[in-house]
């Protein structure tokens, strides 16, 4: 450990990728210092890949005096990374580390360890590129937009089309009385050239109670 490893002042998280694919979010702002390698019993973060060693390489938060633009010097936390003496190394946005020598994390760094595709990218939360990882690991639900109209007919029916035009109420229609019927039928027919015949109720009427059934005379043969 560092004389200066100090707890961290910043939520910094290392996104996992593999095949552009983000696998994990480790959070690193709970502890001051992080180890990354393929035994599990010390590795507080592992890595599976043969390629990896069992103690691959280390993080710390350290304090460090940094020099403003102003000329003054303010003090500050920040991530280092430092590998361990690894077999096959450790590359970090691209420039491979050298052994026992710590190297500062900065937002979007990209770290590799080993021959492992997986691909290690450190953000702060609340940045911009943490929002946008977020934004693509979470995708908007689409938006579909429902005509109101369809809501009221069941699933089968067919809406009716809509209309901006005031509704007029129309008068109720009344019923045609026998008189008006048969007059309106008579002009029809007598339009065809046809003569109307006065309807002739059923003779298979039956009835009323208490009316004498009338005898029908017996029917003939012509």
């Amino acid at each position: 450990e560092p004389p200066d490893m100090h707890e961290p002042t910043q939520r910094w998280r290392c996104y996992v990728f593999k095949n552009e694919k983000n696998e994990e979010i480790i959070y690193l702002h709970r502890h001051p210092g992080f180890m990354f390698g393929r035994d599990r019993r010390i590795a507080d973060i592992p890595l599976d890949h043969p390629s990896c060693s069992a103690q691959h390489a280390v993080l710390y938060y350290r304090e460090i005096k940094e020099e403003r633009e102003d000329g003054r010097v303010r003090k500050v936390v920040k991530p280092f990374l430092m590998d361990l003496g690894s077999t096959n190394g450790t590359q970090i946005s691209g420039e491979k580390m050298e052994d026992h020598r710590y190297y500062e994390i900065r937002e979007g760094d990209v770290v590799k360890f080993g021959f492992s595709t997986r691909e290690y990218v450190f953000m702060v939360e609340g940045g911009k590129l943490a929002d946008d990882v977020a934004a693509a690991r979470e995708p908007a639900e689409p938006v579909i937009e429902v005509n109101p109209a369809l809501l009221a007919p069941g699933d089968d029916d067919e809406a009716a089309p809509t209309s901006t035009a005031p509704a007029v109420a129309s008068p109720p229609a009344e019923a045609p009385s026998a008189g008006t019927k048969h007059a309106r039928e008579a002009e029809a027919e007598a339009a065809e050239g046809r003569q109307t015949m006065p309807r002739r109720e059923s003779p298979t009427k039956e009835p009323a109670e208490g009316e004498p059934v009338p005898e029908h005379p017996p029917r003939t043969d012509d």
